[in-house]
C-alpha cells in the first residue's frame, strides 16, 4: 500500500484542462492531501504552463510515447474533460491498466460501464476534488475500480471482441 507520499495522480488532457485543473481542482485535492503527487505528460507543453504545473508542486513528464509507465505509477487518473468528442483513448488506456479513473460525463464519453463500478464521475472542479480524494483515501476503492474498469475494457473494447463485431456485421451482409 503506498503512503501520503508515493500517492500520484495523473492528469489527462489538453492545456486548457490542465490549467483548470491547476486552478481549480489541484488546489482541493492537495488542501485534503498535501502529501499528494501530480504528474503531467504532453510534448509542447507551453514554457509558463510547465511553470505553473511545477509552482503547484506537480511534476512535469513531458513527451511521452506510451502512457502506460505514467499510468503504472498512478494511483487515480483525472480526466476533466468539459468538452469535447470521439474516442476516448486515453480513458481506454487508463482503464486497460487497471487505474482508477475520475472523470467528466464527456470524459466518459459515452463508453460502457457505470459511475462508482467502473470509475468515479464529477461533474464539477469540487466533485472530480472530491472523487480523487475519496480514492486516495479508499485503497480498496482504487483496487476494486481498477480491476472492474479492466473487466470492462476485456469485455467491450479488446481486439478478441472487435474482431468478432466485424466478423459479425461481414456475416450479416454475406
Amino acid at each position: 500500500q503506498k503512503t501520503a507520499y508515493e500517492i500520484r495522480l495523473s492528469l489527462v488532457g489538453s492545456e486548457m484542462c490542465i490549467r483548470d485543473s491547476l486552478d481549480e481542482i489541484w488546489p482541493l485535492i492537495r488542501r485534503a492531501r498535501p502529501g499528494a503527487r501530480l504528474e503531467v505528460a504532453g510534448g509542447g507543453l507551453a514554457p509558463d504552463l510547465a511553470r505553473q504545473v511545477r509552482s503547484a508542486g506537480g511534476i512535469v513528464i513531458g513527451p511521452v510515447d506510451d502512457l502506460s509507465e505514467l499510468f503504472r505509477r498512478a494511483t487515480v487518473v483525472i480526466i476533466p474533460l468539459r468538452f469535447g468528442g470521439g474516442l476516448r483513448i486515453r480513458l481506454l488506456e487508463a482503464l486497460a491498466a487497471r487505474r482508477a479513473v475520475v472523470a467528466t460525463p464527456t470524459g466518459i464519453g459515452g463508453l460502457a460501464g457505470h459511475d462508482g463500478e467502473h470509475w468515479l464521475l464529477g461533474r464539477n472542479a469540487a466533485e472530480l476534488a472530491r472523487a480523487a480524494v475519496r480514492l486516495l483515501s479508499e485503497p480498496e476503492l482504487v483496487r476494486r475500480l481498477g480491476e472492474s474498469g479492466r473487466t470492462l475494457i476485456e469485455a467491450q473494447y479488446s481486439q478478441t471482441r472487435a474482431d468478432a463485431q466485424v466478423q459479425s456485421l461481414v456475416q450479416r451482409f454475406i
